[in-house]
């Protein structure tokens, strides 16, 4: 059970580090 809670929270984590690195890009992108 915890391990599955694990695989989830970082499944959360990397799909937030993903959305935050696109957004990172886009303002670089626009701004840069």
């Amino acid at each position: 059970m915890a391990r599955s809670n694990q695989v989830l929270a970082q499944s959360a984590v990397l799909e937030w580090r993903s959305d935050y690195a696109w957004e990172l890009g886009l303002r670089r992108h626009y701004l840069g």
